[in-house]
C-alpha cells in the first residue's frame, strides 16, 4: 500500500447491515489528486468491493476525469460513468443489485463533499453538509443480574451463581480457536452440497463425470453410499439426508463432492448434471390442498 502525500485526499468507507461485526455490502477505496494550487484532477482511483467476484477498479471513470475541475459538472458525469462502468447481473450472489448500485455513487458523493470541504469550506446552510457528518456510537454498558444464593449452599453447587462461560474469556481474548483456525491434515478433503434446483420432481439420471474430471475432485457421495439408514430421525418423523429418487423442496441435498479444497468443490459441484421430470400435481394454494383427494385436517 503506498504511503499517502501532501495533497492526497483519501476516504475509506464500508456498509453493513449493523455498525459493528456484520460484513459489508459494498466498501471503497478512494484517492485523487490535484494539479497544484487548483482544483483540476491529477489522478484518482476508485476501487469497489461487493460489487463483483473481486475488487473492482472504475479505470474507465477515473481516465474521464483526468483534468477536470473538482465540481457539480464533473461529479454529475463520474456518477455516470460509474454507472455504465460497474454492472451487476439481476441475479448476482446477495441481491440488492440496485442498492448496491446506490452504494457506488453515494460513496462518490461523500469523497466529492468531503474534498470540496477541505478545498473551500462548505456553507454551514447548504443541506449536503449533513453527509460529512460522523456517527459516532457511545460505549455499550451492560448490567449482569443474578439471585443471591442461600449462605449455606455449598461452593460446588452452581445453580443461581454468575458462573463465567468456560470459553468466555478466550473469546474476550481472541485465544478462541475457530474450525479455520485449525490447520489441516495430511489428506484433508472439503465437502461442497450439490442441493435440489426443483420444489418438486423426479431425479430422472444423475451424471458426475465431467465433476469427477476437476482437478482435485477425489469423490461425489450419494444416498446409496450410506453405510446405514439413509434417514434423519426428527420430532416429527424420519426425512431423508441425501434425496434418492425424488426431491421434495427446493434445497434439498442431492448429493455431495469431496476435493483437495473448496474452491474446487465448488467448481465441481456446477458440473454436476441433474435431469429432474416435474411431478404433478402443482399444489400452489391452500384451495387446491384442500380439496385434493385423502388431505385430512
Amino acid at each position: 500500500m503506498p504511503y499517502s502525500r501532501k495533497g492526497d485526499h483519501v476516504l475509506a468507507i464500508r456498509q453493513a447491515q449493523r455498525q459493528e461485526n456484520a460484513l459489508p455490502i459494498v466498501i471503497a477505496g478512494m484517492k485523487v489528486q490535484f494539479e497544484e494550487n487548483t482544483d483540476i484532477i491529477k489522478n484518482i482511483c476508485l476501487f469497489y468491493g461487493g460489487v463483483g467476484a473481486t475488487t473492482v477498479s472504475a479505470k474507465e471513470t477515473c481516465q474521464r476525469l483526468l483534468g477536470k475541475h473538482w465540481d457539480e459538472d464533473m461529479l454529475g458525469e463520474a456518477c455516470k460513468s460509474i454507472l455504465d462502468e460497474i454492472r451487476l447481473n439481476p441475479s448476482a450472489p446477495g441481491g440488492m443489485v440496485e442498492y448496491k448500485r446506490t452504494l457506488t455513487i453515494s460513496f462518490l458523493f461523500k469523497l466529492y463533499l468531503e474534498v470540496l470541504q477541505a478545498l473551500n469550506p462548505l456553507d454551514p446552510n447548504n443541506p449536503d453538509i449533513s453527509a460529512l457528518k460522523k456517527f459516532d456510537s457511545p460505549p455499550s454498558e451492560h448490567i449482569q443480574t443474578y439471585q443471591n444464593v442461600p449462605e449455606d449452599q455449598p461452593d460446588r453447587d452452581p445453580v443461581g451463581r454468575p458462573i463465567v462461560h468456560r470459553s468466555g474469556l478466550k473469546h474476550a481474548t481472541g485465544e478462541a480457536i475457530y474450525t479455520d483456525d485449525m490447520p489441516a491434515v495430511d489428506g484433508e478433503l472439503y465437502l461442497r452440497l450439490v442441493t435440489s434446483s426443483r420444489a418438486h420432481a423426479k431425479i430422472v439420471s444423475m451424471d458426475f463425470s465431467e465433476a469427477l474430471a476437476q482437478p482435485g475432485v477425489a469423490d461425489i457421495i450419494t444416498a446409496d453410499d450410506f453405510p446405514g439408514t439413509n434417514d434423519c430421525t426428527l420430532d416429527d418423523g424420519t426425512v431423508p439426508i441425501m434425496a434418492r429418487g425424488e426431491v421434495l423442496c427446493v434445497g434439498q441435498i442431492i448429493c455431495a463432492v469431496l476435493a483437495d479444497t473448496p474452491a474446487q468443490a465448488k467448481k465441481a459441484v456446477a458440473k454436476v448434471n441433474i435431469v429432474y421430470e416435474n411431478l404433478e400435481p402443482v399444489i400452489l394454494t391452500i384451495e387446491v390442498c384442500c380439496n385434493r383427494s385423502g388431505f385430512e385436517y
